[in-house]
């Protein structure tokens, strides 16, 4: 349930930023904020998994909702994500990947930074992996069924597949939209090697949401789908 998925995460970004919609009963975020990626991570850690959502807004904007693929803290208090995104748009920030319309991002947090984000250019997403796939672009109120991605995380990488938006009828995951990542093409990826947690990501895009969540743990799982 939505209640025990958050009661089994921990938050980053601004306090209160993500609770359970009291009418659809879907996981969601509350804020807007152009300085901060806000998110939670689950406290189960797990080596090989799934996790698949069905992402969309209430919010008129075409900013970022992902799937946190995978997470891992370092010894500085570093929180290192890979986030399988989605945006409305394509990548309309020239200083950030982070409104990339469809692909797998790199972010490094200092859980220590008043602002996890800087707007200087530093500690900016890397947009490590793309497809030569199109979707509908608009604004996330455009596409109210929303768009379904799933990621796979195993020892050796992760991928990742989304749905195509479509204005009345939400679509079925392609297998053209595959992004992958093979954590053995970046010394820095290691870290996702073996166990990490997976969760939900927002950036400036108030009313993210999620529903129809199927979490597969290949070890365990808090959360039965």
């Amino acid at each position: 349930t939505t209640a025990q998925i958050l009661t089994d995460s921990d938050l980053f970004g601004p306090n209160n930023s993500w609770s359970e919609n009291s009418i659809t009963g879907d996981l969601q975020s509350v804020i807007n904020d152009h300085n901060n990626l806000s998110g939670i991570v689950n406290k189960t850690q797990l080596t090989t998994y799934s996790v698949q959502a069905n992402l969309y807004s209430t919010g008129f904007d075409d900013d970022m909702v992902a799937l946190i693929a995978a997470a891992s803290i370092d010894q500085n208090n570093q929180l290192h994500l890979i986030l399988a995104a989605r945006s409305g748009l394509g990548t309309a920030n020239i200083a950030s990947n982070i409104t990339t319309n469809w692909g797998l991002l790199y972010v490094t947090i200092d859980q220590n930074s008043p602002t996890n984000l800087p707007a200087n250019g530093s500690n900016q997403p890397e947009l490590l992996s793309s497809a030569t796939w199109t979707s509908l672009e608009g604004v996330w109120t455009n596409f109210p069924t929303g768009t379904t991605v799933r990621v796979e995380k195993t020892a050796n990488g992760v991928s990742a597949y989304a749905s195509p938006f479509h204005p009345s009828t939400l679509q079925a995951v392609d297998t053209n939209s595959v992004v992958h990542i093979d954590w053995s093409t970046d010394v820095r990826l290691n870290t996702f090697r073996g166990p990490t947690s997976f969760g939900f990501a927002a950036y400036s895009q108030e009313g993210a949401s999620y529903r129809d969540i199927i979490i597969n743990g290949i070890e365990s799982c808090s959360i039965t789908p």
